[in-house]
């Protein structure tokens, strides 16, 4: 079948065209980017539902073109790492989901440029990758830095070479240390809470005001996440269609996160936005819902019933990311507890359940992990002292009859 195509009013010449493709029933924007290495145009193509996207499209495709040709005007091996990344980043951001492209941003900005940002790309080789490597090491910033900070130059120095401009990667002399090794800073401290610590938390999450009404509007919302062991953006992105209070369980299947909200020559800021996508594959899971479970829901039906969202804002909209940490971090200085993140309701649910003697296999599931090994090697600590309770609750002897150690002088 041929393609049929409707036209729209085209701009000036290089400006790119819009079309209407019915045979796919899309809208066409198309762009010549300049020539490729054999001298043939490089047009490209995209496409988009409606026609206000299909022109969002066609004017970031400009910029990248406009990108492209301001870094292929200078000699890519003189420019310094720093004007390099810009142009870089400028293309990745429309390849990218804008979550990934924070963090990328973020790791190029914070933890590669301070260290490279005024080298010349030619001078660029192993010995001073590897020195970036160890300077991060020495700093002390955990393993997840390290790695991110190696894979952004890694991906920068890999696409320099597909397009050609440097011959070779320096990378491939570059090694990055092993998560386990003596030199990579420990991750932070899991901070689950105590068994009366727990109470206290949740005495002050509920609190009411003298009228009746919460103190804290999200209160029941970490109340409902220390009894299900759900991540804050998963909590956040629940929605009512998700409860089912009949089987006593709700679906997890979408979840929240945050971005930067980019507009020229105005301040970023930073926006919470919902996806119909998790974590990972395993991450799409059913968790059934204990009685005080159901008792954070009843009393979170009360307060937004009407709304779409379980943990939604005054406003009935989505509720601020940011926002729900702050609440966090107030019940927290209320009720004089020590300091830590929402993320830590999670380790104290699963830590409940290990306590319990729960297989780790269906703690991993109820939580959600990729696999059984992330989860051990979360909780291997637990695991430990787990296990040292057990032996040491064995005892085949009475006490006046086992052997002492004797210390040697």
């Amino acid at each position: 079948m041929a393609r049929t195509l409707v036209t729209t009013a085209r701009g000036k010449k290089g400006d790119g065209s819009i079309r209407y493709n019915q045979s796919i029933q899309k809208w066409e924007a198309r762009l010549v980017y300049g020539k490729k290495r054999d001298g043939s145009p490089d047009r490209r193509t995209r496409y988009a539902a409606t026609e206000k996207e299909i022109q969002k499209i066609l004017r970031e495709m400009r910029k990248e073109r406009d990108s492209i040709i301001d870094l292929d005007s200078c000699e890519a091996r003189e420019m310094t790492m720093r004007d390099y990344y810009a142009g870089w980043l400028k293309k990745k951001r429309l390849l990218i989901k804008d979550k990934s492209f924070d963090r990328l941003e973020q790791t190029v900005n914070l933890h590669v440029l301070p260290f490279c940002g005024m080298v010349v790309m030619k001078n660029m080789n192993a010995t001073k990758i590897q020195d970036i490597i160890f300077a991060l090491i020495e700093e002390e910033y955990s393993y997840s830095v390290i790695k991110k900070a190696y894979y952004a130059l890694n991906n920068l120095f890999r696409d320099a070479m597909n397009k050609g401009d440097i011959e070779r990667s320096p990378m491939m002399g570059v090694v990055l240390p092993d998560k386990k090794s003596d030199v990579i800073r420990p991750p932070k401290e899991i901070l689950p809470f105590e068994e009366d610590e727990c109470q206290i938390f949740i005495d002050e999450a509920t609190r009411l005001h003298r009228n009746g009404s919460s103190v804290y509007r999200s209160g029941w919302l970490f109340v409902l996440m220390l009894n299900t062991g759900m991540r804050i953006g998963e909590a956040l992105g629940l929605r009512w269609t998700e409860v089912d209070w009949e089987k006593k369980r709700i679906h997890i299947c979408r979840s929240c996160y945050t971005t930067k909200v980019r507009t020229e020559g105005a301040t970023r800021k930073q926006q919470t936005k919902v996806t119909d996508t998790v974590k990972s594959k395993t991450s799409n899971r059913y968790i059934g819902l204990n009685q005080a479970a159901l008792q954070a829901l009843k009393h979170l039906h009360q307060i937004n019933g009407n709304h779409e969202y379980v943990a939604a804002n005054k406003y009935g909209g989505l509720a601020n990311y940011n926002n729900t940490y702050k609440t966090f971090a107030s019940i927290l200085s209320a009720a004089q507890m020590q300091p830590r993140g929402p993320h830590n309701l999670r380790h104290t649910f699963a830590t409940h359940l290990f306590k319990q003697g729960i297989d780790v296999k269906v703690i991993s599931k109820i939580l959600g992990h990729a696999s059984v090994q992330i989860t051990y090697d979360t909780y291997i600590h637990i695991i430990g002292e787990l296990e040292v309770d057990a032996i040491q609750a064995i005892d085949f002897m009475p006490p006046e009859k086992v052997y002492r150690v004797l210390e040697v002088e």
